[in-house]
């Protein structure tokens, strides 16, 4: 089965020639220059030959370049604030109570973001 084939014309421009115009002169679209269209389809040069496909890794063989996955320690655990400042007395209050037991304040449930926040500040 013939296939098309790429040719240049002498101003450079890559053209696509279809296999009924194989052996013909004609005009590049572009610019106009005459354009031979080859009879055959010249051999690919050897460096642009398609290298053979590479083979794939499997687990095992990167396994061994890596090292085994018990070597890294596991990440550190963060812990989590147990107490928390009252906004009005700046007395420590558990995270859990919703009013301060030393100034009677309603302070409500802390969120999760503002639990972290106060972790960093008293570091």
């Amino acid at each position: 089965m013939m296939t098309h084939q790429y040719v240049h014309c002498p101003s450079g421009h890559k053209l696509k020639a279809s296999p009924r115009l194989f052996g013909q002169t004609h005009p590049c679209p572009k610019c106009g220059e005459k354009v031979l269209i080859p009879a055959e389809i010249p051999p690919p040069h050897p460096l642009l030959q398609v290298a053979a496909p590479k083979k794939s890794v499997s687990d095992s063989s990167l396994m061994r370049v890596l090292g085994s996955v018990d070597a890294f320690p596991p990440p550190p655990q963060i812990e989590e604030p147990t107490l928390r400042p009252c906004p009005r007395c700046e007395c420590s209050i558990s995270i859990r109570t919703t009013v301060c037991q030393h100034c009677q304040c309603y302070v409500g449930k802390m969120p999760n973001f503002l639990r972290r926040m106060t972790q960093f500040r008293k570091e």
